[in-house]
């Protein structure tokens, strides 16, 4: 399978394989933090931000718009994208604060989605190079 450079695959495996980098170092460093915990947390942080650039970046290659009528479009899917991604991550994290009862793991979820989120907000000007993507 080819991986484009500038994909939302490509984004979503890097931040997979962070969270379970960032899981397994946690575990081994950190007595308290739960390897499932974090990965989960990683998992949701990935899932969502593949579903953000996923809606943002499709079929803006195949249609034919204007410069002025891409960059509209372009604006418009990224908030509709966004506001999901939120919901999104709102209710899978609320899914798991309200079925599970252990406070480490809880905390073990939090602590993976918020780091993976944060690399994953670091890394886009690295892995999407907009003027290749919307040409």
């Amino acid at each position: 399978m080819q991986i484009d450079w500038h994909s939302p695959l490509k984004q979503f495996l890097c931040q997979l394989g962070l969270a379970v980098i960032l899981a397994a170092l946690l575990t081994l460093c950190q007595e308290g933090f739960l390897f499932d915990g974090v990965l989960l947390g990683g998992i949701v942080a990935s899932v969502a931000t593949y579903y953000f650039y996923y809606q943002a970046f499709s079929g803006l290659k195949s249609e034919a718009f204007t410069p002025e009528d891409a960059a509209k479009m372009f604006l418009l899917r990224c908030y509709r994208a966004e506001v999901f991604k939120i919901l999104l991550s709102v209710l899978t994290l609320l899914i798991v604060f309200r079925y599970v009862d252990d406070k480490t793991f809880r905390t073990s979820v939090l602590l993976g989605y918020v780091v993976i989120s944060v690399v994953g907000s670091l890394t886009n000007s690295y892995f999407f190079n907009t003027q290749e993507t919307l040409h």
